[in-house]
């Protein structure tokens, strides 16, 4: 592995704002569609194959929803050819199916992370400010778990969940 000053350790592509959720923290300043002024597929692919000239970093795919992209499944299997080591960070909405967990493993993805910031449906629902979405999050878990795709939980404390 290369040194820091050389090359990074891990690159984050927030690949759309786009995103159902309305979390009280967001930094990505989701919006309910697509920017047109993303980058494209063929952009995205471009893109990766620069990533790729640093050497060896950790891929990350999040946003917003990746979801939101129909060319995510493209884009993750793009970045997995080039050798890198690639990771998803869907949003719980109603758009994280089985199918599609199913097909992070089957593109090759590396782990799969989701957030999870409460321990029950209120203080999680509350913090993401949507209903179901902690369910939703205990379910992608689990399947992925049951189809052996590695995750990762990430949390974010504040005020709102601290204690909970």
């Amino acid at each position: 592995m290369r040194s820091f000053d050389e090359a990074p350790f891990l690159v984050i592509w927030e690949v759309t704002q786009a995103c159902d959720l309305a979390c009280l923290h967001c930094r990505a300043s989701a919006i309910a569609c697509r920017n047109p002024l993303e980058l494209t597929s063929s952009e995205g692919f471009r893109l990766l194959g620069e990533i790729r000239t640093f050497g060896d970093p950790l891929m990350v795919f999040t946003g917003g929803d990746p979801l939101k992209r129909s060319d995510l499944f493209d884009l993750l299997r793009h970045s997995v050819s080039l050798g890198l080591r690639t990771t998803v960070t869907p949003s719980a909405t109603p758009l994280l199916t089985a199918e599609a967990i199913e097909r992070f493993r089957d593109c090759g993805v590396a782990r799969m992370t989701v957030s999870l910031d409460g321990p029950d449906t209120t203080s999680h629902d509350g913090f993401r400010r949507i209903e179901g979405s902690f369910d939703r999050t205990i379910f992608a878990l689990e399947h992925a778990q049951r189809v052996g795709l590695p995750t990762q939980i990430n949390t974010t404390v504040t005020r709102h969940n601290l204690g909970r």
